[in-house]
């Protein structure tokens, strides 16, 4: 926080705080975009504290920090083991009764909340968008002693007494003085889908600073980050003990590690204490990146069969789309996860999986976005704007999806997918659900005690999450299937398409014709024919008027497509509809 903001309306109980703090970034390496702009990012990160704490920045006052529940109560998201041995691994979303600390709770001795999201910029080819990842950890510690005038040692400290010098135990609310506290973060930035390594990263950096990493002269820093001595003469600042890590690994990591050749040379890593950490990036000619191990399993368990085919609908015709949860984390995996699976499409539009209540305003924007919000945030969002967005919560997917005979949807509902496609995908889910069970039962014997197994989001995608992977972008292929026939060049980079041919004859259109018993018995004539289904007749007119689609033909000649023409070419091909 800059500054504890207007309290004239605190009355300095202890609690949360009724201030308005404006958030600012303390301290950067590098100290400016020069370096990111010469790595291919062409813009800056804006407003980075923003997005840090999208649900705005919130104060305590109180003997201790303030619990993980009490967080959640005030909307602030908090990270959850909810997987065992694995400190948050993503694979669904714990409640409160749930919850169990994470890696980083017992690192700091405080609730800590652990989340991350994604800037979409422009790189050097103006076709190719530029993803930064941005994956920080927050927790909160003591703020300087006399910047509060209802704190209990703020005369002491304008009198020049010492105040409360003699700190203590976290936790402890027997004869401590009520201090403020304010949340601080640690966020590194990369243009790589490794957010379990960075995870990783940070993880030791915040072991690093709570066991008190030695000094230039080789003196100590001990103590917890989060007690409750407020003194920065007593012990090293966070912000120094961040600076003194930067010096040493962080700067190696940043200006001197090898950087992964996508789909040909991985490489590994060093860092502070423990084993080497592997960087892979998957080649460019492939499925689009992931940004963490165990992401497409956890995003299948949050929406369920219905709420990925929703979303999927939703982006493929180009919606407006509203994402929200109490878990900022789920929210970016979410996004990424169902813009990965658009494949052969990629989203086109405005694209900020983690929006923050500063610029709420984005979602009255008149074009196609997709947007993440903390679930918080949306009571400060006009009722008449949602009813113009596909919104989805996280944390209840059924009641955003499920339909009203009085009232009709719960909220706008795009153009539904193809029958068959649908169902495809709707099996396909329960079985990855499935397999990942079995999957995750194995890891559970094969390590044991389970504290030895690491972070989901630091191994690879499994096989079953490629299966299911590679089986949607089969179906969303198939949805374009005789395009060739409709395609025209006038010249190399000028595809014409012929939209009324496809709506007329694409083998999307048609579905088969269930055979009824009540018409004719004779097996023979209840073979099951193909007619036209206005239900994909209509999610097709959409999809080939959409800049997905016209993208898609303008790159059919780039590396990206290779797989599309392979999928293509593996697709058996169909009996003419017309003819039967």
């Amino acid at each position: 926080a800059r500054d504890i903001g207007q309290q004239k309306n605190d009355d300095g109980s202890r609690g949360w705080v009724q201030s308005t703090p404006a958030c600012a970034t303390l301290e950067r390496f590098p100290p400016d975009d020069d370096f990111h702009v010469n790595n291919g990012r062409m813009t800056g990160l804006p407003q980075l504290e923003w997005y840090c704490f999208p649900e705005g920045c919130r104060l305590w006052r109180g003997t201790r920090a303030p619990t993980a529940a009490e967080m959640r109560e005030e909307g602030v998201s908090v990270s959850s083991a909810v997987a065992a041995g694995d400190g948050g691994t993503g694979r669904g979303t714990a409640t409160a009764a749930e919850h169990r600390p994470s890696r980083f709770d017992r690192v700091l001795g405080t609730a800590a909340s652990f989340s991350w999201f994604v800037f979409s910029s422009q790189g050097t080819d103006v076709r190719r968008m530029v993803k930064t990842y941005c994956t920080l950890v927050r927790f909160y510690v003591p703020a300087p002693t006399g910047v509060d005038p209802t704190q209990d040692d703020y005369a002491q400290v304008l009198m020049g007494g010492a105040g409360n010098q003699k700190g203590g135990k976290a936790g402890n609310d027997g004869g401590g003085k009520a201090r403020l506290w304010v949340p601080v973060g640690i966020c590194m930035t990369t243009t790589l889908p490794i957010v379990g390594v960075v995870e990783e990263i940070l993880l030791r950096i915040c072991a690093a600073m709570a066991s008190g990493p030695a000094d230039d002269a080789g003196t100590s820093a001990t103590g917890p980050l989060t007690g409750t001595d407020g003194s920065s003469t007593s012990r090293t600042s966070v912000a120094s003990r961040v600076h003194g890590l930067m010096q040493r690994d962080l700067y190696h990591l940043i200006v001197n590690a090898s950087t992964p050749i996508p789909g040909v040379v991985n490489c590994s890593v060093p860092f502070l204490d423990g084993e080497r950490l592997r960087i892979s990036v998957p080649p460019p000619s492939g499925l689009p990146p992931l940004p963490h191990g165990g992401c497409v399993a956890s995003t299948c368990r949050l929406l369920g069969a219905e709420g990925l085919t929703l979303l999927l609908a939703a982006a493929l015709t180009e919606h407006h789309i509203l994402i929200h949860s109490s878990d900022v984390a789920a929210v970016a995996m979410v996004a990424e996860v169902v813009t990965a699976l658009l494949f052969p499409f990629a989203w086109q539009h405005a694209y900020i999986p983690v929006l923050p209540r500063d610029v709420l305003e984005v979602l009255e924007a008149p074009y196609p976005i997709f947007v993440g919000v903390p679930t918080v945030n949306l009571k400060l969002v006009d009722k008449s704007v949602l009813s113009e967005i596909v919104v989805v919560d996280l944390d209840d997917v059924a009641s955003f999806t499920e339909y009203d005979p009085r009232r009709g949807a719960r909220a706008k509902v795009p153009p539904a997918l193809p029958a068959s496609v649908s169902q495809s995908i709707s099996k396909a889910v329960s079985q990855l659900i499935k397999d990942d069970d079995e999957l995750t039962r194995m890891m559970a014997k094969a390590y044991w005690p389970q504290a030895l197994c690491r972070s989901t989001r630091l191994e690879q995608e499994s096989l079953p999450e490629r299966t299911f992977r590679i089986h949607v972008a089969v179906q969303i292929c198939s949805l374009v299937r005789g395009y060739q026939e409709c395609l025209f060049f006038v010249s190399a980079s000028q595809p014409v398409f012929n939209r009324d041919r496809f709506l007329r004859q694409a083998p999307a259109l048609f579905e088969d014709k269930r055979p009824s018993v009540l018409i004719d018995s004779n097996i023979s004539d209840r073979i099951s024919q193909r007619i036209l289904s206005p239900r994909s007749k209509k999610f097709l007119s959409v999809l080939v008027n959409s800049q997905h689609f016209h993208h898609l033909l303008e790159r059919l000649s780039d590396e990206e497509t290779a797989l599309f023409h392979e999928v293509m070419m593996a697709i058996e091909p169909e009996e003419d509809p017309a003819t039967g």
